[in-house]
């Protein structure tokens, strides 16, 4: 997968430069809170790390005052869990993408 194939980005940014992927969670407005939207994105953006063999470390950060201040159930409904009731696919993917040094601050 190449970022071609997948439409832009709307809630996180990528980029890499020298061997480093950065990965920037971007909805500083609400402290970078968790969103289905943002789900799909930081799955799609974890193949496009392990499809690059050039880059040899991730850093994951946050836009703004804060990295994330968790799941926004707001944003798919007062009292939602939708993280928790769909089991939450980001947390694990992170983990398979282990083979590259990873960051988060």
């Amino acid at each position: 997968m190449t970022e071609a194939d997948i439409a832009p980005f709307e809630t996180i940014s990528y980029e890499v430069a020298d061997s480093i992927a950065t990965i920037t969670l971007d909805r500083p407005e609400v402290l970078n809170a968790l969103n289905p939207a943002m789900e799909r994105e930081l799955l799609q953006v974890w193949d496009l790390v392990d499809d690059d063999d050039d880059v040899r470390a991730v850093v994951v950060t946050g836009r703004g005052r804060a990295f994330c201040a968790g799941a926004d159930l707001s944003d798919a409904g007062a009292g939602s869990t939708w993280c928790a009731e769909r089991r939450c696919g980001v947390p694990r993917r992170c983990v398979r993408a282990t083979s590259r040094v990873t960051a988060a601050a």
